[in-house]
């Protein structure tokens, strides 16, 4: 039988897990909503206002603010729940509004929340980091998108399981004092340690694809090796030798890994980097309460913004002032903040007695609470692949005709700001097409949620996929869809003064015959764009067979750069069916800059979707007979 006293313990462990992972959702979608509000105005100014939420919390050192919020703060979340409405806005500026003031309450719930630690403060970050790990098993069910906002009835469910919580978290038994660590401890320890946890659980451990992405292998079969990370963490959340340099040092070597390395030798970096998370978010919970929130607090949120923001200008430098200097350095930002990361081990000295002093000490069961966490993720993990295998589909090739359609996404967003999968991956239905080049997929980024587009589409078409680059490399990225294999597939890095251009060059077996496809994204600038479209030329000088070039080339018809694509003797598919003429191909201008380039293949029709407002381009298709088997 279980006891009174256990029961309370597992009430509190689940509703504290429910209210951490309504953080992480508003969390992820506040940082992709006041990026998607700079995108649509073109302007950074617009969000700046919304990223100053994060500092709202220093008025809580204020002593009367402090007296009062002490015994009232439990009913944040109910005036959180006002981010809910986020989904059903029509006008963007309210959308931002909605979901801002959602994430403010939940996060100034789970500041206060560890600030004054009325219940014991491991039960706390047990709590918290298991918040993290549902939402990543959520995540892995649904192909990387928000549960939270995947329709009405998920919304309602949030919303009744969020005051199921805060109901359960108000009748939670509480200590008579609140509770922290005995020794003060430094403020550097204090700043970093809040700052780090933050940055690395947000940049790298808010979706289980996104250090696979990283480090560029597939996020289904390598993800899971990052819960898995997570999980055995929390086993040793008060573990002695996670408190000590020595773990700084692991720190150290996985972020190289995860920054240097591909392949598993990557995953790896992130496994070791996952095992110091909850211990890390242990001890920041253990030294909140000596925080000093008028001066610290701010430093510590300062810190974290200037490292998530310079990672996301890594890619978008050039809508930024000073840009140059963020420029394919994400890599440069995790180093630093992996130097804060030591900041927070370093008072424990590394020294060669200090494994010989760990080795006497007598090994530190996990709390209870941390059991009954561990064993909840355990026996979601089966329930999590029985629902995600229950999904998923499988690939069936056409029989009459091969479809191509080039079609740049926008980041996966409509103009609204709201999630636009299933409109792109209803125009790619209508079209019965069979291969797909996308660009600006933008896959798994802050700014986009942690969102993987790739990994979603080729599982609600069935369809097999490809994404590239690695995340790593400061590219918006490409991707490729098709329902027929891919045989072979790589990305090509192609040459760029200003921001980074990619081509994805790929075989696939169309019928037992061999089909090369390359997924294009130009560059802005005049130089760039033609230093890439002679690179692009040397490729397909270079390729055999029938070819299909898909892609967004930021040139015109007539541009210096078409006609170099031309003169591999590539034939631009919607101009050979409407007598070399043209229409435009960008909504609200008369730009033509998406192109279906083919060689050695039968044209049956090509055309423009006209009428889609979903992205700020519209798809391009071209259909050719099936090539024929010898």
């Amino acid at each position: 039988m279980i006891s009174e006293k256990n029961r309370e313990e597992i009430l509190t462990t689940i509703s504290l897990a429910w209210l951490a992972y309504v953080f992480w959702s508003f969390l992820v979608e506040f940082f992709s909503m006041v990026y998607f509000l700079n995108l649509s105005t073109l302007s950074i100014n617009a969000g700046i206002l919304y990223l100053l939420f994060l500092f709202v919390p220093t008025i809580f050192g204020v002593k009367n603010i402090e007296n009062i919020l002490e015994k009232r703060y439990k009913y944040f979340p109910l005036f959180g729940l006002i981010g809910f409405a986020y989904y059903f806005s029509e006008q963007l500026q309210m959308r931002v509004m909605a979901i801002a003031v959602g994430f403010l309450f939940f996060y100034s719930f789970w500041t206060l929340e560890w600030r004054y630690q009325r219940i014991d403060c491991s039960q706390v970050s047990t709590g918290f980091v298991t918040g993290l790990l549902t939402f990543l098993l959520a995540r892995f069910v649904w192909f990387s998108r928000n549960i939270l906002w995947y329709s009405s009835v998920s919304i309602v469910i949030a919303v009744i399981l969020t005051l199921v919580a805060i109901i359960a978290r108000l009748k939670t038994p509480e200590l008579l004092e609140k509770k922290g660590k005995d020794e003060q401890s430094s403020r550097i320890f204090r700043i970093s340690s809040f700052s780090v946890a933050l940055f690395f659980s947000h940049l790298l451990f808010s979706n289980y694809g996104i250090i696979p992405r990283w480090v560029g292998t597939n996020p289904p079969s390598t993800g899971i090796f990052v819960i898995l990370a997570l999980t055995t963490g929390m086993v040793f959340l008060n573990s002695a030798i996670l408190r000590t340099s020595l773990a700084g040092i692991v720190g150290l070597i996985g972020v190289t890994l995860i920054n240097y390395a591909s392949g598993w030798i990557g995953i790896i970096g992130g496994i070791l980097l996952g095992i110091l998370i909850p211990s890390l978010w242990n001890s920041v919970v253990s030294t909140f309460p000596e925080m000093d929130m008028k001066r610290e607090f701010p430093t510590a949120i300062g810190i974290y913004l200037f490292l998530t923001l310079a990672v996301i200008f890594a890619t978008v430098y050039d809508y930024v002032p000073l840009g140059e200097l963020f420029r394919e350095r994400e890599e440069l930002f995790l180093v630093l903040a992996t130097a804060f990361l030591y900041f927070h081990y370093a008072q424990e000295e590394f020294s060669p007695t200090l494994l010989t002093n760990l080795r006497k000490q007598k090994p530190q069961k996990p709390a209870k609470q941390t059991i009954i966490a561990v064993i909840l993720i355990v026996l979601l993990l089966p329930m999590s692949f029985g629902m995600r295998f229950a999904l998923s589909n499988r690939a069936q090739a056409a029989e009459n005709e091969l479809v191509a359609v080039t079609f740049n996404i926008q980041q996966g967003f409509d103009e609204k700001g709201l999630v636009n999968f299933e409109t792109v991956a209803n125009i790619i239905e209508d079209l019965g097409a069979t291969i797909v080049g996308l660009q600006e997929t933008d896959t798994l980024r802050p700014t986009s949620s942690g969102r993987d587009i790739m990994e979603w589409l080729g599982w609600r078409l069935g369809m097999h996929y490809y994404a590239g680059p690695k995340t790593r490399d400061s590219t918006f990225g490409n991707g490729l869809l098709s329902t027929f294999p891919i045989v072979a597939a790589e990305t090509i890095i192609l040459p760029s003064e200003g921001e980074l251009a990619v081509l994805i060059k790929a075989k696939i077996n169309v019928n037992n015959i061999i089909v090369n496809v390359l997924v294009a994204h130009f560059g802005e600038t005049e130089k760039d764009r033609t230093a890439q479209a002679e690179k692009t030329a040397q490729i397909i000088k270079a390729m055999t067979g029938p070819l299909i070039l898909l892609g967004d080339f930021n040139s015109e018809p007539r541009s210096t750069q078409i006609k170099k694509i031309l003169q591999t003797g590539l034939i631009d598919a919607y101009a050979i069916m409407h007598n070399q003429r043209h229409i435009p191909t960008v909504i609200g201008g008369n730009a033509t800059i998406d192109f279906v380039f083919y060689r050695g293949l039968q044209l049956r029709k090509s055309g423009v979707i006209q009428g889609y407002t979903g992205s700020d381009h519209r798809p391009v298709y071209a259909i050719f007979e099936l090539p024929k088997t010898g």
